[in-house]
């Protein structure tokens, strides 16, 4: 297949993967989100490689990018500290480095957003498993068939594009963050 083909072929993918997303996921989570804000609650963001990159992307969006909120809403990413992460794999596990994180800053009423194409990380499930505990509801973006964090979590959107590569996925993710973040931006007033 050459490039021009192929190129075809992953827009065709994105097209139908982006027209399956179901309208009352996207209000769910923009209603989720801003009822976070209006309980003066924070949201935070978990991921790995790409995902991590969207999280970040996502997570600053809600908290830095607009001039016209008197009252920014509190996001952070938890995947955004280099020597952080690195000193919890190093002195814990790689499993550990979200749910360490998470027993410290996490309080009831917070909200964990995951963004994963597998939904298997161990990782993301463990700070999931720990957020449940401490009171923090749960969201997930997730791709394929939504592994173990499609049940775990108390909701979720669900990509399935049909595809095995985690990309698919990652790009809805992104253009999901962007959708909730410029509609905050201009159709929200606070």
């Amino acid at each position: 297949m050459d490039i021009t083909a192929y190129s075809k072929n992953y827009i065709s993918n994105i097209e139908r993967s982006l027209s399956s997303i179901d309208s009352n996921d996207l209000i769910f989570f923009l209603e989720k989100i801003q009822n976070i804000h209006a309980n003066k609650r924070r949201i935070f963001f978990i991921g790995n490689g790409g995902s991590a990159l969207n999280a970040i992307h996502f997570s600053m969006g809600l908290s830095y990018v607009s001039k016209k909120w008197s009252s920014p809403i509190r996001s952070f990413a938890l995947c955004d500290n280099s020597s952080l992460m690195s000193s919890l794999s190093n002195d814990y596990s790689f499993d550990d480095v979200y749910s360490r994180q998470i027993q410290v800053h996490g309080e009831k009423g917070d909200l964990l957003v995951v963004l994963s194409s597998s939904g298997n990380s161990k990782n993301l499930v463990q700070a999931v498993e720990i957020a449940k505990q401490l009171g923090l509801e749960t969201f997930a973006l997730l791709g394929t068939n939504g592994g173990n964090l499609l049940s775990l979590c108390d909701a979720n959107i669900l990509i399935s594009s049909g595809q095995r590569d985690a990309g698919y996925a990652e790009d809805i993710h992104m253009i999901i963050g962007h959708i909730i973040t410029t509609y905050l931006e201009y159709h929200w007033n606070k």
